[in-house]
């Protein structure tokens, strides 16, 4: 700390991290329902090692957020991407399950990855293997992979991706729930549904249905005249 100016006094002074929030108009997490489509530009607020790693300060993007990542197409796009740079994104899952995530990325070059981990309550609870990013042949020429499975808490939580092997360019991730999972979800409750004594699959049959006789009342319910089965 230095002093200019002549005399003055300092009781103290406070040093924190600065706080990592969406970037957006209201800093709220991305909402992850039925789906999230999100431009790589739009990385967290919180600055270098908070919510990017960048290899270097300098920019060599458009230089639409003055840090250190590089974007391109007006912000939406990161470009330039070195071994070992990530960004964070906040997002805020509706409900806990299995949800594929995939990629649009570029590269004119092979052995390139992308890592995804999520932290929650300042902990990793979930990562996925490197997914291969295809040589597109073209650095605009943007392509989509065939996505990695993720299952996610609900709630507030960070997901980090992390670009490994070296230069490739990443337009933007989805999430979407897993309908193979929520396939099987339907499935294994329907065959829940239709157990009955006689074991897995059989319908209760009519002799198991109790019929209430005509003598019998039930409160609050208008009896009709005559109910029969036959």
């Amino acid at each position: 700390l230095t002093f200019n100016g002549g005399s003055q006094n300092l009781e103290s002074f406070s040093l924190a991290p600065p706080s990592q929030t969406a970037f957006n108009e209201s800093g709220t997490p991305w909402t992850v329902d039925d789906g999230l489509t999100l431009n790589a530009g739009l990385y967290d607020q919180g600055g270098p090692e908070v919510a990017y790693h960048d290899s270097s300060e300098t920019q060599l993007g458009d230089n639409t957020r003055n840090e250190g990542v590089d974007l391109r197409d007006n912000g939406n796009t990161i470009g330039s991407v070195a071994n070992g740079e990530w960004v964070e994104y906040t997002i805020d899952v509706a409900a806990a399950g299995t949800y594929q995530l995939s990629f649009a990325a570029a590269t004119m070059s092979s052995g390139r990855t992308v890592t995804a981990s999520v932290e929650q309550d300042g902990a990793v609870y979930t990562s996925a293997t490197p997914q291969a990013v295809t040589n597109t042949g073209g650095w605009t020429n943007y392509q989509a992979n065939n996505g990695i499975e993720l299952d996610l808490a609900a709630g507030e939580q960070t997901l980090r991706l992390t670009f490994n092997g070296g230069a490739m360019n990443l337009q933007s991730f989805t999430l979407t729930p897993d309908a193979s999972a929520a396939t099987t979800a339907m499935a294994s409750t329907m065959s829940l549904m239709t157990t009955g004594d006689d074991g897995p699959g059989s319908i209760p049959s009519l002799d198991d249905v109790v019929v209430p006789s005509d003598d019998v009342a039930l409160a609050g319910v208008d009896q009709p005249e005559h109910v029969g089965v036959a």
